[in-house]
C-alpha cells in the first residue's frame, strides 16, 4: 500500500492490485506512521480499477486491525473523515453493507470517483477547522497522476 502525503492533511492510500501479508504489514505501518505525526488529517482510500478484491483472511485481517484500541484510539483522536472510492455497484454495495455492522469513528463515505471522495474529505476538513495548504484545484493537480495514475482535472 502506498501512502501519498503530497497534499497533507489530505492523505491518499492506494491499495495494489494484487493483495498480499507484504500489503497488509505496508498499511499498518503507514498507518502508524501517519498516527505518530499526532496531525488531524481526512483519507481517501483508493484501489486502482481491476485491483483484486481482498480474500476472507485478508478481509479479517484488516477487519481485526481496524477494529483495534490501537487504532480506533488514533483514528477518533486524528482523522476528521474517510472517503472510500468503489469502482463497482456491487463492491459499493458490499461495502456498505459491512457499514451497517461496523461503525468507523470518524465519517466515512463511499464515494465513486477520486474527485467525489476529494471534495468530500476537503469539505469535512474545512468543517473540522484543518487548514489546507493548498487550494483545491492545486490539491486536485498535485495528486492525479501520483495517486490515481491520471490527471484529474
Amino acid at each position: 500500500m502506498k501512502f501519498v502525503l503530497d497534499v497533507f492533511p489530505l492523505v491518499v492510500t492506494v491499495g495494489a492490485m494484487m493483495q498480499s501479508d507484504a500489503e497488509h504489514d505496508e498499511m499498518v505501518a503507514g498507518f502508524d506512521e501517519l498516527f505518530a505525526r499526532g496531525e488531524r488529517y481526512a483519507l481517501i482510500t483508493y484501489s486502482p480499477e481491476g485491483a483484486e478484491m481482498p480474500n476472507a483472511r485478508a478481509r479479517k485481517r484488516i477487519a481485526d486491525w481496524a477494529d483495534s484500541s490501537h487504532v480506533r484510539i488514533f483514528s477518533k483522536k486524528l482523522c476528521v473523515a474517510s472517503a472510500t472510492v468503489v469502482h463497482g455497484q456491487l463492491a459499493r454495495g458490499a461495502l456498505t453493507a459491512i457499514m451497517w455492522v461496523w461503525k468507523p469513528v470518524a465519517p466515512h463515505k463511499v464515494v465513486t470517483t477520486p474527485l467525489e471522495g476529494i471534495d468530500w474529505c476537503l469539505e469535512r476538513l474545512e468543517a473540522a477547522q484543518v487548514p489546507m495548504r493548498l487550494s483545491r484545484s492545486e490539491t486536485i493537480a498535485k495528486l492525479g497522476v501520483k495517486a490515481f495514475g491520471r490527471s484529474l482535472a
